[in-house]
């Protein structure tokens, strides 16, 4: 956590700590490149001067509580590569992020966010965290993709007083649930197939159809619960491979995830990841591989949350184009 005490964030590669009044002509560098033109132009500085009065600004903010709260994100050597912000807007706090473009493409803007982010929650009491960024930012959308944010809205709306392509995000902090293997009674099969059935009027995946009792028999079933109320779950059974020999020998065992589902508001705060977890643990001793299927509308964020966030590897996709007959 980052405090009055001036005490400071540390990953594996990067320092986020309290402006001093010498790094002026860092942040003065720092902000003079293409892409801070081009994506924020309103915190280019164009002079040291012109740095060195905002920096004693933001030197002035810390121990408050208004903001904005503008930390300088440092290598371990102690160079200064950029900043990661956060700051009020009308629904809440926004998160800021730039690293100099000499520093781009080695994952240090995602490494300073996913710090950055639980570390302000819990000094201010955030539940929640937005982002948003140009849509033809790419780069910071990917961010916010790997740093778990869940997409609010893609389209036109108001961007630093202009109406510009935005992606709004928003980041949840993570909750404590208990996530544990449950066997199948009649409380669990009702409550498995009444998110089901949530699920199904989501209209989220192709096909998808709410579960009756013989679709979740036989299967081993994980719950996660918070306060006692089951707010997502996972089922599957272990299985031998059959013609999957690019991948694995026929006859290997491995667990196949036949669905996985959290409630949507407790999306992108760690629990889908913490019921695959509890899954894989449980089946280490019988299958030798984990294997799914996804039939989702909104893939860019489910391969994103499997490959990134689970380790998983891609095996196969199946796509579709109706012909024009125009």
């Amino acid at each position: 956590m980052i405090t009055k005490d001036k005490e400071k964030i540390e990953t594996e590669r990067l320092v986020i700590r309290e402006f001093t009044h010498d790094m002026a002509q860092d942040v003065h560098e720092n902000s003079l490149d293409e892409d801070n033109r081009r994506f924020v132009p309103d915190e280019v500085f164009d002079s040291v001067e012109e740095a060195q009065e905002t920096v004693d600004y933001l030197i002035g903010q810390y121990g408050g509580t208004e903001g904005p709260f503008v930390y300088p994100v440092l290598l371990r050597s102690g160079e200064n590569i950029g900043y990661v912000q956060l700051v009020p807007v009308e629904e809440g706090w926004e998160i800021g992020y730039h690293i100099a473009k000499k520093h781009t493409g080695k994952g240090y803007a995602t490494e300073a966010v996913r710090a950055f982010l639980p570390a302000m929650a819990k000094e201010h009491g955030l539940s929640e965290i937005f982002g948003i960024c140009l849509a033809e930012n790419a780069a910071s959308v990917r961010v916010m993709e790997k740093c778990g944010f869940l997409l609010l809205f893609r389209g036109r709306g108001q961007y630093q007083g202009e109406e510009r392509d935005i992606v709004r995000n928003i980041w949840k902090s993570p909750v404590s649930v208990s996530v544990q293997e449950t066997v199948l009674t009649q409380e669990a099969l009702d409550t498995l197939i009444r998110l089901s059935a949530d699920w199904e009027a989501e209209q989220s995946c192709y096909g998808y159809r709410k579960n009756e009792k013989a679709d979740i028999e036989g299967n081993r079933i994980f719950l996660a619960k918070d306060q006692g109320k089951t707010v997502g779950y996972l089922f599957g059974r272990v299985q031998k491979s059959e013609k999957a020999s690019s991948v694995m020998p026929d006859g290997t065992p491995y667990f196949e995830v036949e669905e996985l589902y959290v409630r949507p508001e407790y999306r992108s705060r760690g629990i889908g990841r913490s019921l695959f977890a509890c899954a894989e643990k449980a089946v280490a001793d019988e299958a030798e591989y984990l294997m799914l299927s996804t039939a989702t509308k909104n893939w860019k964020a489910i391969f994103h949350f499997y490959l990134d966030e689970l380790d998983m590897s891609f095996w196969n996709a199946r796509l579709f184009k109706k012909i024009s007959r125009t």
